[in-house]
Formats: C-alpha cells, sequence, structure tokens
C-alpha cells in the first residue's frame, strides 16, 4: 500500500486521464478500475486532489495562463464594441475596417465571414457572447450565489415538535370557527 500522500499507479493514470477531459468515472474506468467504483470517492482522496492541483497548476504556469490573464480577456470580450471598427458611409451604409481593430475586439472576434455578390461584398463579424463573459466575470468574483445554504438547521425533535404544533394551532382554529 502507497504512502498516504503518494499516488497508487491506478490513481496517476486516473489523475492524466481527468486531466485529459474525461470525465471522473471514465477516468477510473480507463486508468484500470472496476466499472462498479465510485470515482467521486476516488477524488476525494487528499493525494489525488492534491495530485491534480499540482499538475493543474503545472500546467497554467506553462502555458502562462493565470486568473489575471483570464479575468482580462473576459474583460475585453465584454467591453468589445463593434463599432469601433465601424465606417459608416454617406449613404447609410456600413462596413468593418479590420484595419481598426482594437485589442479588445480582436480578443472578442470569434469570426468573420465574407461573401460577394457582384459588386457588391457582405461581411459578417462574429464577436464572442459578452453576457456569457459578464457572467463569467461575476461568478468568479462571487456576485452570484449558486448554492442555497440553510443556516440553522432544526433537529428532528424540533421539526417534529414544529409540526405538532402546527397541527395544534389549526385545530385550535378550526374550534374557534
Amino acid at each position: 500500500m502507497p504512502a498516504p500522500n503518494t499516488l497508487s499507479e491506478l490513481e496517476r493514470k486516473t489523475v492524466v486521464g481527468y486531466l485529459n477531459g474525461l470525465p471522473k468515472q471514465a477516468a477510473c474506468i480507463a486508468a484500470g478500475y472496476a466499472p462498479s467504483v465510485k470515482g467521486y470517492l476516488i477524488f476525494k482522496r487528499p493525494a489525488v486532489m492534491k495530485e491534480i492541483e499540482r499538475r493543474q497548476h503545472s500546467m497554467s504556469t506553462k502555458a502562462g495562463v493565470t486568473a489575471e490573464w483570464i479575468i482580462e480577456r473576459l474583460k475585453l470580450i465584454a467591453g468589445a464594441d463593434l463599432a469601433d471598427m465601424l465606417v459608416i458611409y454617406e449613404d447609410g451604409t456600413g462596413m468593418p475596417d479590420l484595419n481598426k481593430l482594437t485589442p479588445g475586439l480582436r480578443a472578442s472576434l470569434s469570426g468573420i465571414e465574407t461573401d460577394k455578390f457582384g459588386d457588391v461584398v457582405k461581411m459578417k463579424v462574429k464577436l464572442s457572447d459578452k453576457l456569457k463573459a459578464i457572467e463569467m466575470l461575476a461568478r468568479h468574483l462571487g456576485m452570484f450565489n449558486d448554492k442555497l445554504e440553510i443556516a440553522g438547521e432544526l433537529s428532528l425533535e424540533e421539526r417534529l415538535m414544529a409540526g405538532r404544533n402546527r397541527i395544534d394551532v389549526e385545530a385550535s382554529s378550526k374550534e374557534t370557527d
């Protein structure tokens, strides 16, 4: 049996599979665990959690991707304004001018399509989803609380007493009617 802070070969293979995009259960099976193994329990082991964190940190360092870098990119996407590169002609028509691409627009650009119909060139500029970028920023900054936390949870005895009291109140209100 390996020491508490070291990984077995199966755990190491599981971590590699997971970091390569497999869901937890699939990573466990691909590593050699039986399909009946509860994968989520493997991922609760301290050595496995520590190894995942270590490898993720290593990957982000190698790639130069930090939380600050991601936040900056999301801010560029959220603040991109297509009007910054739009040229409006005298007849009221407009055309994007790619020479006017700002860093924000460049980061936000997800595609450009051009179609030519005779003398007319039609250009479609697609930007990344601004609302999604704003949502991701807000979640990162803790502005949304997706978890419902119940404070002051009642014990079974307290819940039974509260139920009995409600029954007594309802019964007494029916007697007075």
